[in-house]
């Protein structure tokens, strides 16, 4: 009894510590993507368009709803919520190694779970899957992390065939079918039309838009690499059978079509890693080494884990927190939504400017060059990133930082 105490006790000790230096991490563009809802109201489909599902959007406007409109309690709120996952299963299953990997992996920042992703939370659920021995639960969780992220379909579906859940499963998808012809009932079948577009229309152009090898290899899927291979490596030897690896081999192959590997898209592979079977000692050392190497989360981990960003961000969170009490409506020329975030102002003309959606999106681009000219913002923020040609006329630049221009509209005389 004493040693469950102590055990549970550790596991929380270390998911309120890496929740709370996590929470402190400033507000990048995708993560602010997926908190317009619960900040300034900018609903996916109506307002904007994503190459995600709504479910990403939908857990953390409900987290927004939960702890309020600050980005430091929502931040934490979501990396509690998903590391606390690790004590349910111990406490289901009574073993802690598994527990111990997933709740230090799951919210790692070599997998950049800082950065706003939506491969954390089904990497969760699956987890979670793995602590119940019910198997209308465990193919429900299943087909929720499949909600949140399509590209598990194939793992899904292997998956679940394999280890006898997948009429659970399917039941569970014709609940979430039910629930979307309800909502489209009562808010109507537009809603449908926006699902369809942010989850395949989007990602589809998006892929086929990226040529040739694309960017092989760059520093960030190379870091990757070199922390997640000795995991897999060691899980593999722990467990060498080619029916368990088959499912996430087969994820890892879906996502490598679209070109780009980042490292949060392989948070999926925490909840198989952890459930290997690595040998204490191999454990132990990956896990120091992970530690270590994250330098215990102390000091500024934008800056040791994805260093080319961290001044943009700021100069961008600085942007908006500059506009926050000055009224009128924004626009965003460029991909930091963050701006958005801070500046609590909803994003105009059903466009948020995220690089590559913006470029395939060409139906919401003509709606926003029709609202545009029908009614320009007040206040304009010019990016680095910026695509579309600006022309300040009838503008004054009043504001400028290290990276962005902020213009306000002159009144008429």
């Amino acid at each position: 009894m004493q040693m469950n105490l102590l055990l549970q006790s550790s596991l929380l000790v270390i998911n309120l510590y890496l929740s709370w230096r996590l929470s402190k991490t400033e507000t990048d563009p995708d993560w602010a993507m997926f908190n317009l809802a619960g900040f300034t109201g900018s609903w996916y489909g109506r307002d904007f368009t994503d190459c995600k599902t709504p479910g990403i959007h939908l857990w953390y406007w409900l987290l927004a709803k939960i702890v309020g409109k600050s980005e430091i309690r929502v931040k934490f709120a979501n990396h509690f919520l998903i590391g606390i996952i690790g004590m349910i299963y111990y406490q289901a299953t009574g073993n802690i190694m598994p527990a111990l990997i997933y709740t230090i992996m799951i919210n790692s920042a070599w997998l950049w779970t800082f950065h706003g992703n939506v491969t954390q939370l089904p990497a969760a659920l699956i987890f979670l899957s793995f602590a119940t021995k019910n198997p209308w639960l465990a193919g429900f969780l299943w087909t929720s992390a499949l909600a949140v992220e399509p590209k598990l379909l194939l793992t899904w579906a292997v998956w679940t065939a394999a280890n006898q859940i997948l009429i659970p499963a399917i039941a569970a998808i014709g609940i979430y079918v039910l629930a979307i012809a309800l909502v489209a009932i009562i808010k109507g079948r537009q809603i449908i039309d926006w699902i369809i577009e942010g989850s395949i229309t989007i990602p589809w152009r998006m892929t086929i838009t990226r040529k040739g090898r694309y960017k092989w290899m760059p520093w960030w899927t190379a870091n990757l690499m070199v922390y997640i291979i000795p995991w897999v490596a060691a899980g593999v030897l722990a467990k060498p059978e080619l029916n368990y690896w088959l499912p996430i081999a087969l994820y890892v192959a879906f996502i490598t079509l679209g070109k780009v590997i980042r490292p949060n898209h392989l948070l999926p592979l925490v909840p198989f890693i952890a459930m290997a079977g690595i040998p204490r000692h191999a454990a132990a050392i990956l896990l120091f080494t992970e530690l270590i190497s994250t330098g215990f989360y102390i000091g500024n981990i934008w800056a040791r884990h994805y260093t080319t960003w961290v001044d943009h961000i700021r100069d961008a969170c600085a942007t908006g927190d500059w506009l926050k009490d000055k009224p009128g409506t924004l626009w965003v020329n460029g991909m930091h939504t963050e701006i958005y975030i801070h500046a609590r102002k909803p994003v105009p003309f059903g466009l948020a400017e995220q690089i590559e959606i913006n470029s395939v999106a060409s139906e919401r681009r003509k709606i926003m060059e029709h609202q545009w000219q029908r009614n320009p913002p007040d206040w304009v923020v010019m990016t680095e990133n910026a695509i579309v040609a600006f022309v300040p006329n009838g503008y004054d630049l009043v504001a400028q930082g290290a990276f962005n221009k902020i213009y306000k509209k002159r009144r008429p005389k």
